[in-house]
């Protein structure tokens, strides 16, 4: 099937393409788009849609619905019926999606194409995210029509970059009449451009290496790094994804590489080898949260070896690995992370 024909007669998909392009063509300096769903064909709300463009090394989930009806549909996804009518924002019903990419994501917008049908729909929208457990409003959208399509512009450039995954859910809220319209996302095929989450990924930094165990919660952590690997710039955070919910946990490095398994009783494998530094200073020992990520900004004017502090040089390679305590059948344990070598 040539889908030329049918992607350069639409507008809204000539948009996002070229978002895209420009990303992967100029670099990091505008905003791309990361995810978008857009719901051609015949949609059912019970069923999850899945995302119709990735930008590269993104990860996302399904869009998803929470406390709506079921209703099908052609061309756009059925959400309804909106379940109160209050200007207060509505817990119990929302959509959620996650996106999750191994380096820095900046958020910088989110647009929603909404079809409303009998002249009561919301009022209001708002976005909340997984960065503060869904606690506050990353965004709110206010004298929405009640009728009609319509484009829901979301700002979410308020948003810290942030590392790891990312959970969004978007609420509809403030309709006239409660439980008599419907939120539809309306698709490219209906003129609308779906769900779009608009924002950057800056370039993921280091190549892992080694082998991880399992930890306590049957995952494997691993290491990543954001920033850049030109010394001059000293812009290097190391991550550390899959941890025990609220373990503690310090980076490790070294020069030299190597592979010791269950040192010291450990269940993990240690990565490096010969002199191994520990970041343990003020404020580097780190505990996880509930979603097991820590992360570390380095200064590379001084990275700690057994003997005292040394700064990176170019040409440089230092190897990267985060140790950190665990429990299992009740006993304190500890585990590492894979390793990640960088290169200067």
């Amino acid at each position: 099937m040539n889908l030329l024909p049918r992607l350069f007669s639409n507008p809204s998909a000539l948009l996002i393409l070229g978002s895209i392009l420009g990303s992967l063509l100029g670099g990091q300096a505008s905003a791309q788009v990361l995810v978008q769903f857009d719901p051609v064909g015949t949609q059912g709300s019970g069923n999850p849609l899945f995302p119709a463009i990735v930008a590269p090394q993104v990860t996302p989930t399904e869009l998803v619905q929470t406390g709506f009806g079921g209703w099908g549909n052609t061309d756009v996804w059925p959400v309804g019926q909106i379940g109160m009518a209050s200007p207060t924002i509505d817990l119990t019903q929302y959509l959620s999606f996650s996106v999750e990419a191994p380096a820095e994501m900046t958020f910088t917008s989110l647009t929603y194409s909404r079809r409303s049908y009998v002249s009561d729909g919301n009022r209001a929208a708002a976005v909340r995210t997984s960065l503060d457990n869904f606690m506050t409003d990353a965004a709110v959208v206010l004298g929405i029509s009640e009728q009609g399509d319509q484009q829901i512009d979301f700002d979410l450039s308020g948003l810290a970059p942030t590392l790891g995954l990312v959970e969004f859910r978007v609420y509809f809220y403030d309709a006239p009449i409660a439980g008599a319209d419907w939120v539809d996302l309306l698709s490219t095929n209906a003129g609308g451009t779906g769900l779009i989450l608009n924002g950057t990924v800056s370039d993921a930094v280091g190549a892992n290496y080694c082998m991880a165990n399992p930890n306590s919660t049957g995952s494997v952590a691993t290491i990543d790094g954001a920033g850049s690997t030109a010394v001059a710039d000293n812009d290097l955070t190391l991550g550390a994804s899959d941890l025990p919910p609220f373990a503690f946990a310090f980076f490790i490095t070294s020069r030299a590489q190597g592979f010791i398994m269950n040192p010291a009783g450990s269940q993990g494998n240690l990565c490096v080898g010969g002199a191994v530094g520990r970041y343990v200073g003020p404020g580097q020992i780190k505990q996880a949260g509930l979603g097991g990520r820590i992360e570390l900004p380095l200064d590379l004017t001084l990275v700690p070896q057994p003997n005292g502090f040394v700064s990176v040089v170019a040409g440089d390679t230092w190897n990267f690995q985060a140790w950190y305590r665990d429990a299992v059948g009740g006993s304190a344990t500890s585990n590492f992370t894979d390793g990640l070598q960088v290169n200067f």
